[in-house]
């Protein structure tokens, strides 16, 4: 298959489709017509059709001759609200509406890959056309989601394509990453009480208020954000009063939040509450903030998609052609959605260059799609059906992965703001990607051994991940699958080192692993006291006996004992600490085993900042201090000798640091060592062994 060639063939009859759509513009949830002709060139192609998503939207399946993964493309279908002033002869017919983004070259690239893939039907797998309606404004994308795309239609991966008049036609531009910027429109309205400007003393004057609010927007990117992690806050128009002497109740403005990472847009977004809450509160005046319109989030190509599209252009066009690491925009596109979903990439490609036909912007009156890039772009799309799709494998519970990381992404932002409240300590963010593979995480850390007065944690982190690649050999013999297999893991994993020696160190991991031939969870939560409180360790268990009962009555004594068992020194003839709950491998039931990894992941706060809380000011001197630093040797012993999710994460290829971050900040040994009997020091070893804390409550 030459798929570049097979698109020459077809140029001037998709450039006659082009112009026809070009012709007849119509604007979010009302592409009508596109969504017609769409249906009928499929029909006519032998092609499977579904209708009504999203309203206009139409999707088309074709299934090769081999059995295989299917793989998605969108291509968006929607005009803008422009007036046309390019004289063409096949001009928008439709006043104050036109294809002033290239969408009919979308929606013809698509449709000429379309008839290439049904004449041949090469392939192994199958391909989903997806013609999206409402990209432009409306977030159709998100729609047809909700709507249940890629339940009804899964796919392993999902690609889009987007003309760009910078590039010239026959050249080809992407990269992995953010790729295209999170977007979230905003409307304030500042309501004051007006009345004549000759006594402003009797009025709440909105205006004074807005212009302190605008300043104090623009310090959010200049002095709370990273200056590497690139974002932007416009405020785009402004709106107040109706003459020169009157005060007015109301002022109003409008803008836009751009960043091409998602935690840095979030940022923003909630330091622009806290500032409108703020400033309203200074001023004595209600002060409303709210999106306007549909936000999107980032648009993310994923590293392995990327390659292949490098690798895929490349071979069509030539190296000179294509760029591997092209430019982020702050744009935003509602493909993001779908790539928060499914794993792929956003490609560009060129439309003209200056002085040529298709070098007006995007989103101008005067702009053409450059009918000469026609066979351009859909030649990509039939050139990874061909050469990337494989036989499937059926992996049940698949689906759900992106649900279970979701759920665990949120667990680490409730644990991390309850730690943050009670220690009175901010965590850094480090967001990473994994190496070997696909996906990435976000470590978040606190490391403050030199001042304990600013914050009850010397050492601590919150990791969460989720990522996916090929178990090495050795693990594949181990769980006894297939050399080569597939994986994907998804977790929250934690290790709180408190400053203060009566605090106790606590430990805690739910995870999700699946592979070809299925799934397991895993989890628990473990307390490690250098001074043993009986209250604190009641109520610990307590905590999670409670949790445990919920989902079922038997978990709590059968996980307590694994737990008192995994965490056992075997060369010291002792626990780590005073245990709590440990369980592996749970693969019976996916409902409840996974709501009770989400269970116990929500029940860290009860059960652990109680205990901070009522410890972390303690006094203490020198001698506690060095008995909390012995006995951190024996949390390190453990770690490295003992822990298999420490060496699974070196096994697997994890991230080193995220692994590492659970040892203590500062540690000692010394040579045969014994606390002096009657001390609290040795009163530690006495609880050194399994306790039914919940009967008894001491040794």
């Amino acid at each position: 298959m030459n798929p570049l060639a097979d698109a020459e063939k077809i140029k001037q009859e998709m450039s006659g489709w082009r112009q026809l759509l070009h012709q007849n513009p119509q604007t979010a949830f009302e592409e009508q017509f596109a969504s017609d002709f769409v249906v009928r060139k499929l029909t006519e192609f032998g092609i499977e059709v579904d209708t009504g998503w999203a309203k206009t939207g139409v999707l088309g399946l074709i299934k090769g001759q081999r059995t295989g993964k299917r793989i998605g493309f969108r291509a968006d279908i929607d005009a803008l609200n422009i007036t046309e002033e390019t004289g063409l002869t096949y001009q928008s017919k439709i006043q104050g509406k036109m294809h002033a983004c290239g969408h009919d070259g979308h929606t013809t690239a698509l449709l000429g890959a379309a008839k290439i893939l049904a004449e041949k039907r090469d392939f192994a797998g199958e391909v989903l056309l997806i013609f999206q309606p409402a990209e432009e404004d409306g977030g159709g994308a998100k729609v047809m989601l909700e709507e249940g795309l890629f339940t009804k239609f899964d796919v392993e991966s999902v690609w889009a394509m987007h003309n760009l008049p910078e590039l010239a036609v026959g050249k080809y531009a992407m990269n992995d990453g953010g790729f295209n910027a999170a977007v979230w429109d905003f409307h304030i309205t500042l309501h004051g009480s007006g009345g004549h400007a000759a006594e402003p003393h009797k009025t709440r004057d909105p205006i004074p208020v807005m212009a302190t609010l605008i300043s104090a927007f623009q310090s959010i990117v200049s002095r709370n954000l990273n200056p590497l992690l690139p974002g932007v806050l416009s405020v785009t128009r402004v709106s107040a009063g109706t003459t020169y002497n009157i005060i007015p109740d109301k002022a109003e403005l409008w803008g836009t939040v751009r960043a091409l990472d998602q935690s840095i847009h979030e940022k923003i977004i909630a330091r622009m509450g806290e500032i409108t809450r703020e400033i309203g509160n200074a001023f004595e005046m209600e002060i409303t903030l709210e999106e306007n319109g549909v936000g999107y989030p980032v648009l993310t190509n994923s590293k392995a998609s990327t390659d292949i599209a490098y690798a895929v252009t490349e071979k069509l066009a030539g190296k000179e052609n294509t760029d591997r690491h092209f430019p982020a925009s702050m744009g935003a596109e509602d493909f993001s959605f779908m790539l928060q979903k499914k794993p792929g990439c956003y490609i560009y490609f060129g439309n003209g260059e200056q002085g040529k036909k298709g070098c007006e912007r995007l989103h101008t009156s005067r702009y053409d799609y450059n009918d000469d890039a026609t066979p351009y772009a859909p030649a990509p799309c039939c050139h990874p059906a061909h050469n990337t799709v494989q036989p499937i494998t059926h992996r049940k519970n698949m689906n759900n992965f992106l649900k279970v990381s979701d759920t665990l992404k949120q667990i680490q932002d409730k644990i991390c703001t309850g730690l943050e409240n009670t220690a009175g300590h901010r965590f850094t963010e480090d967001l990473w990607s994994y190496e070997h593979g696909e996906g990435g995480g976000r470590t978040r850390v606190i490391t403050n051994s030199s001042n304990p007065s600013t914050g009850a944690i010397e050492k601590g982190g919150v990791n969460f991940s989720a990522v996916e690649g090929e178990l090495n050999p050795l693990l594949c013999e181990k769980m006894n699958v297939p050399k080569g297999s597939a994986f994907k893991a998804t977790g929250v994993s934690l290790v709180i080192h408190p400053h203060n020696p009566y605090a106790p160190t606590v430990h805690a991991n739910v995870r999700y692993f699946e592979t070809p031939s299925g799934w397991w969870v895993g989890g628990g939560i473990d307390l490690t006291p250098y001074y043993v409180f009986t209250e604190d360790a009641v109520h610990f268990h307590q905590t999670l006996k409670d949790t445990c009962d919920r989902s079922n009555p038997d978990y709590y004594a059968r996980y307590k004992q694994e737990c008192d068992e995994y965490f056992f020194l075997k060369h010291r003839g002792e626990t780590r600490g005073v245990g709590g709950i440990f369980f592996d491998y749970l693969k019976n039931d996916y409902r409840q085993n996974t709501e009770f990894i989400y269970a116990v992941g929500n029940a860290f706060n009860d059960a652990y900042l109680p205990i901070l809380k009522r410890r972390k000011d303690t006094p203490f001197g020198e001698r506690e201090r060095e008995f909390q630093m012995f006995r951190r040797g024996r949390y390190v012993e453990f770690n490295l000798v003992y822990d298999r999710g420490t060496l699974f994460g070196f096994q697997t290829g994890g991230r080193t640091e995220s692994i590492l971050m659970s040892l203590p900040p500062v540690v000692k040994w010394h040579y045969n060592y014994r606390p002096e009997a009657g001390t609290r020091e040795a009163e530690l070893y006495e609880y050194l062994k399994p306790i039914d804390w919940l009967k008894q409550g001491t040794p």
